[in-house]
């Protein structure tokens, strides 16, 4: 039975010769063009099957003619592709991939022997790019291609056969071959906070039990102001205290007298002593300390309170999740100080939060939550 299947096989390739078809094994090397171009054929550009899927070298899609920039940071094993207003970011370590409206994708960046890989399908899905496998007898050729591509697969492959074998011959006799700069933001240096004060206002809201199921999940503690112009939800309170945050008080301080601004904050006290079990002593002047007159100054410290100032807004009420994560992780790779932190109580907040503590987490930044026992931060010095 053997003997007849090998014969059968011996025939049917005898057949396709003698009708023209040329059979040949897949090739082994496959190289890289973008549009109309060769790239160079080295580590830099040459593409690797991984999990089943087309990758190539993130510098690919950033070498020229496909409109796609790309930054690396590889402090934080950060990789951004943008163009227009699409971003897709790729967390290498944690293998966590997201665009600019925080969706996430389920086919992650590689890092194999020093390079950066990214899913040849998704990237170009993406961006609007379209890709194709091109056959030869000397090579394959992964073909990604944007608008301004001119040639067809068949016309690009036979107008580049000298520059194919070309190709091929240098590769196969070890010639080095040069590779063009890619197009990435040149690296700035980086660093982080010291340590990072998380704090909200606006809670308890609508989306502070999913503040608060982020925040368990990374094993942060917080700060939440309350509104002294808003009743709180005495459950959400009494959840926030049994899970080891703390509490403090949104001050608007705008033409209250320095008498009322205390006997206020005491009010809120005796609530929270009533509804939780804790008192604070911790408050927040919406407009920054430096808004407040002395006597309002001199009262509150009078009756035993602590002001804190915000040193970075995430300005979660006007930005897209995305855009949030991003202001906040910048501003963070960009000081080695102490950094108090402000959120709200929006639909960006929750899903930002997630990304900017899986950022702390990969960069080991450590975070509290504000306290009497702590010097407080603010712009009066240290206002005990």
């Amino acid at each position: 039975m053997k003997f007849f299947k090998r014969l059968l096989c011996a025939l049917l390739v005898s057949a396709l010769l003698a009708g023209g078809i040329a059979v040949f094994a897949a090739p082994s090397l496959t190289i890289t063009a973008v549009n109309d171009t060769f790239l160079p054929l080295n580590s830099a550009y040459m593409p690797s099957r991984i999990g089943g899927e087309y990758c190539v070298p993130y510098a690919v899609f950033s070498s020229g003619g496909l409109g796609v920039r790309a930054s690396y940071d590889s402090g934080q094993q950060m990789l951004t592709f943008s163009s227009g207003s699409r971003t897709l970011t790729y967390l290498i370590a944690q293998g966590y991939v997201y665009d600019q409206n925080m969706n996430t994708y389920d086919t992650p960046a590689y890092s194999v022997n020093g390079q950066i890989y990214v899913p040849v399908r998704t990237v170009c899905s993406f961006f609007g790019l379209s890709f194709s496998l091109i056959q030869s007898t000397s090579a394959q050729i992964l073909r990604i291609c944007s608008s301004s591509a001119s040639l067809s697969d068949s016309s690009f492959l036979n107008n580049n056969k000298s520059r194919l074998a070309d190709l091929v011959n240098a590769y196969n006799n070890g010639a080095p071959q040069a590779s063009p700069e890619p197009q990435t933001e040149p690296e700035e240096e980086t660093h982080k906070p010291s340590l990072v004060y998380i704090t909200f206002l606006n809670c308890p809201g609508k989306h502070t039990r999913e503040i608060l199921d982020v925040l368990g999940e990374f094993n942060r503690t917080a700060t939440f102001f309350l509104s002294l112009e808003q009743a709180p939800d005495p459950a959400i309170l009494r959840r926030i205290v049994g899970e080891g945050h703390s509490i403090g008080l949104a001050l608007n301080a705008s033409l209250v007298s320095p008498e009322t601004l205390v006997e206020t904050a005491n009010q809120w006290n005796a609530l929270l002593l009533e509804e939780t079990g804790v008192t604070t002593r911790v408050v927040t002047p919406l407009a920054g300390s430096a808004a407040l007159t002395e006597g309002q100054l001199e009262a509150l410290i009078a009756a035993g309170y602590r002001l804190w100032d915000t040193t970075l807004d995430s300005r979660d009420h006007e930005l897209s999740a995305y855009n949030t994560a991003n202001t906040v992780t910048t501003a963070f790779s960009r000081t080695d100080s102490p950094v108090v932190v402000r959120f709200r109580d929006r639909d960006a907040t929750a899903p930002a939060l997630r990304t900017i503590l899986d950022y702390m987490r990969t960069n080991s930044i450590a975070s509290a939550g504000v306290s009497v026992m702590r010097a407080p931060i603010n712009a009066r010095g240290d206002v005990r």
